[in-house]
């Protein structure tokens, strides 16, 4: 609505099939619920009473963002989702931080509130959204890459959004060797010109 972009992103626990359709119910949920609002609080409360309703016992993190192009804002309700990073350089930050107010994931309980976190974007500005099998990519000894490793991959001089996601991408390779990742894996990176 009015040149605004909705941006989510989540991760199902658990694998397989079930995990598939409930995704796949949540990404259906998302686009209905924006069809009555533009706040990503209100798009993911709403979509936790459906989860709620027909999840037998399984739950979601979820993040979505409502990007303004015009006032380079960016309006964040995160559901037990790993953080957003958003700055560049030293000025890279989590969203929510450890300080801010988050939710439980989707899915859990249907008495559910989630707060929206506004944050101005400035120019080079970097917001990258992961999923937790980037940050648990474990060496051989199965120590975790981690969120520290991440926004260290992150704070260098990054000029585009596909650099974000080459950095990370490489430090996490660095760091965990010749293993795999265990996990899927999914990250969505944009810049601010």
């Amino acid at each position: 609505k009015d040149g605004q972009i909705a941006i989510a992103i989540g991760d199902v626990a658990g694998k397989g099939v079930a995990a598939s359709l409930l995704m796949a119910q949540l990404q259906a949920a998302v686009r209905l619920c924006f069809d009555e609002t533009d706040s990503p609080s209100r798009v993911l409360e709403r979509c936790n009473k459906l989860i709620c309703r027909s999840s037998n016992m399984r739950f979601i993190t979820c993040l979505i963002g409502v990007l303004d192009p015009k006032r380079h804002t960016l309006r964040i309700a995160c559901a037990g989702h790993c953080p957003a990073l958003i700055g560049s350089g030293d000025s890279l930050r989590p969203v929510p931080s450890d300080k801010e107010p988050a939710a439980t994931p989707i899915g859990i309980m249907e008495d559910f509130s989630c707060p929206i976190l506004d944050v101005q974007l400035k120019p080079g500005d970097i917001v990258f959204l992961n999923t937790d099998g980037l940050t648990e990519w474990a060496d051989s000894q199965k120590n975790l890459f981690g969120q520290e490793r991440l926004e260290e991959s992150l704070r260098g001089d990054i000029k585009s959004a596909e650099g974000a996601i080459e950095s990370a991408i490489a430090a996490a390779k660095r760091f965990a060797g010749s293993n795999a990742t265990a996990d899927d894996l999914t990250m969505i990176a944009l810049r601010r010109k």
